[in-house]
């Protein structure tokens, strides 16, 4: 089984294709396998890497020395980019692309393209004033009923609340049974998530030293909170485009995945992945 080390820690990369490299961040309560059917489309002429997060897919949890941090899972996606001789094109969804983020501002001449789609770098409302506290507040309040539906033993009610926001109300309730506790058995990773975000001092003076190209993709339909951060990103980074997939929601790579593999396919295309060397 491929796999990678991060401090000590054997996690799960999976490997697909040859050519230029491509780096794929899931998200949150996903895996790697979240992009099994793009990843069989690129694979034709890229070499695919995908791994899965600390208490994801098949990598262990998080090891619990310290609190998690998104520089540790940022640590994971490094360790993945650097089994590839060059620079690659990285691409990361919703919590996968704030680690994208903060694995592009660690070590960005690493990165060829950039893609992120509704990243959920909520630290960047942190203090930003206005409705912008007001968003802050909001996935804050999902962020606690998830811990608190794992402290309680309640997981399906915090379950529900964190499905809910995401994909719409009744979105819990419409999932099949097994569904619902495939998602309640990552409870944990999900609480590990938030609060790494929670955690992060990243602000956005820092990322628009990012100059790469870089494609930002949102539904129309998503929350305000992933919208509102992904035009923060869209005007601070230098080299940035806004791309919006009209009908669509957050996990719009799955739900709208052909429109969302043409701009990728397009952003990934445009810049030759010599551009720059490898740090």
């Amino acid at each position: 089984m491929p796999m990678i080390e991060v401090e000590g820690t054997l996690l799960f990369c999976r490997r697909d294709g040859s050519g230029t490299p491509v780096v794929m961040v899931h998200s949150t309560a996903c895996s790697s396998s979240q992009w099994d059917r793009t990843s069989d489309v690129l694979a034709a002429d890229h070499e695919v890497i995908c791994p899965d997060l600390y208490g994801h897919g098949r990598s262990p949890a998080w090891p619990g020395h310290r609190a998690i941090t998104l520089r540790d899972e940022a640590a994971v996606v490094l360790a993945a980019m650097r089994t590839a001789p060059g620079p690659v094109h990285l691409v990361g969804h919703s919590y996968g692309g704030a680690v994208a983020l903060k694995a592009a501002a660690e070590c960005p001449r690493k990165v060829a393209t950039l893609t992120i789609v509704e990243p959920a770098a909520f630290f960047l409302l942190r203090n930003a004033g206005g409705s912008d506290d007001r968003l802050a507040d909001e996935i804050g309040e999902v962020a606690r009923a998830v811990v608190e539906g794992l402290t309680s033993g309640a997981r399906s009610e915090g379950m529900r609340r964190f499905v809910d926001y995401w994909n719409g109300d009744g979105a819990w309730s419409a999932m099949p049974e097994e569904r619902r506790a495939a998602l309640s058995s990552r409870m944990e990773a999900v609480a590990l998530n938030f609060a790494a975000i929670a955690a992060e001092r990243m602000r956005l003076a820092e990322l628009r030293q990012l100059d790469c190209p870089t494609l930002i993709v949102r539904g129309d339909r998503s929350p305000a909170t992933t919208q509102r951060i992904s035009g923060m990103l869209a005007e601070a980074l230098p080299e940035a485009r806004a791309e919006t997939v009209v009908n669509a929601g957050h996990m719009l790579p799955l739900t709208h995945r052909e429109a969302f593999e043409a701009l990728l396919f397009d952003h990934i295309g445009r810049q030759p992945i010599s551009r720059r060397a490898a740090a």
